[in-house]
C-alpha cells in the first residue's frame, strides 16, 4: 500500500515538473514571438522600410527566429504529449528547425557583408545592394541553409528501409539522423558554414 502511494506521488511529481517546464518553455516562445511581432508589424506599415536592404536583412533574421522558436517549442512540446511521432512528420519539423538554424549565421554574414559595402563603398551601395539582390541573396540563404537537412534525409532513404519512415518514434535529431554518416555530414558542414561565417565576419 505505501509502495504503491508513493509511486502515485512519484508520478504527480514527474507530471508536475513537465508541466512546469512545458508551460515556462511556451509562455517564453511566445514572449518572444510576440516582441519580435511587434517589430515585423513596424517593418511591414511603414513603406519606408521596404526600399532599404539593411532592414529586409534584419527582419528575414526576426522572421527566421520566429520559425526557429516556434518550431523548438512544438519539438519540446511534442516528446511530453505525443513521444512516439511519425518518423516522417518529425522530419519535417527537423528539417524547418535545422534549416532555420543554418539559416542564422549566414543572414548575420548577409548583413555585416551590406554594412561593409555601406561603410566603405556608399557610392556603389545603392547599385549593389537593390531590393531585389536582397530578396535573391534571403533565397539563396534559404536553400544553402536547407542542404545540409536534404543530405540527411537522402542518407536515411539509402540506409534505412521505408517502413522506417512510417514508423514512431522521439522527435530528436540523434533519434532519427542516427547513422555515423549523419554524424560526419553534421561535422563537415557545419565546419564548412562557420568556417565560411567567420571568415566573412573578419573580413567585413
Amino acid at each position: 500500500m505505501n509502495s504503491n502511494f508513493s509511486i502515485l506521488n512519484m508520478r504527480r511529481d514527474v507530471f508536475e515538473e513537465a508541466l512546469f517546464k512545458n508551460l515556462t518553455i511556451v509562455l517564453f516562445g511566445l514572449i518572444i514571438n510576440y516582441i519580435n511581432g511587434t517589430l515585423l508589424y513596424t517593418f511591414f506599415t511603414n513603406v519606408n522600410f521596404h526600399s532599404d536592404s539593411r532592414y529586409i536583412l534584419y527582419m528575414q533574421l526576426i522572421i527566421n527566429d520566429n520559425v526557429m522558436v516556434s518550431i523548438m517549442v512544438i519539438l519540446h512540446v511534442l516528446v511530453y504529449v505525443c513521444p512516439t511521432l511519425n518518423v516522417s512528420m518529425c522530419i519535417v519539423l527537423l528539417l524547418i528547425g535545422e534549416n532555420t538554424h543554418k539559416n542564422t549565421p549566414l543572414n548575420l554574414a548577409a548583413m555585416s557583408t551590406e554594412r561593409f559595402v555601406a561603410i566603405c563603398h556608399p557610392l556603389q551601395h545603392p547599385l549593389i545592394c537593390t531590393v531585389s539582390r536582397t530578396y535573391m541573396l534571403i533565397a539563396c540563404i534559404w536553400v544553402v541553409g536547407a542542404i545540409p537537412g536534404f543530405i540527411n534525409v537522402i542518407i536515411t532513404i539509402v540506409f534505412k528501409p521505408l517502413s522506417f519512415f512510417s514508423s514512431g518514434r522521439m522527435c530528436f535529431h540523434i533519434n532519427i539522423f542516427q547513422s555515423v554518416h549523419h554524424y560526419y555530414t553534421d561535422y563537415a558542414t557545419n565546419i564548412l558554414y562557420m568556417f565560411f561565417v567567420w571568415i566573412t565576419l573578419i573580413y567585413t
